[in-house]
């Protein structure tokens, strides 16, 4: 019997990356890091908007040198009651859609780069690391964001604390 596809993305402070596991079909498991741009498996962890559309990464960096975590960091060490906006160069965004978008492209660059377009499916189980000083509110957000993603996290447990 074959053992589900198990991936961890890295939410990381400046960059972000994917690794999965995946059964070999002889009982063992093999693990590869995903190059999520052309020559790195580190994807900028930086979005910002340009003609009504999200960018991110590199590109996004160009624009703008606000970091999505570090927005959402000091958003969440606030305690407050509103709801995460990110703000970059030329406005502000509904913090849930950003995170969710990055999140969407991260796993679109994974399947892009793996050629693999069931990679990150409804079988494939998902961790994902983040700041282990991130309070309920960021992580709850992030929680959501990846359901709004596609990523099936299963339960909060699948959120580690890097």
């Amino acid at each position: 019997m074959t053992r589900p596809r198990v991936i961890g993305i890295d939410f990381g402070t400046s960059t972000t990356s994917i690794a999965f596991s995946m059964d070999r079909g002889d009982g063992s498991r093999e693990t590869k890091v995903v190059n999520l741009t052309e020559k790195s498996p580190l994807l900028e962890t930086t979005i910002a908007k340009r003609d009504g559309k999200f960018v991110f990464g590199d590109e996004a960096k160009r624009i703008t040198r606000s970091s999505l975590k570090a927005q959402l960091t000091a958003w969440d060490r606030d305690g407050g009651d509103e709801p995460f906006v990110f703000d970059y160069n030329d406005g502000t965004v509904d913090g849930l859609d950003a995170v969710t978008a990055f999140l969407e492209e991260a796993l679109r660059k994974a399947r892009q780069s793996l050629k693999d377009e069931k990679f990150g499916n409804k079988d494939d189980r998902f961790y994902i690391c983040c700041p282990a000083s991130w309070g309920p509110r960021a992580r709850k957000l992030l929680f959501k964001a990846a359901e709004n993603a596609g990523i099936n996290l299963r339960t909060p447990a699948n959120m580690i604390d890097e």
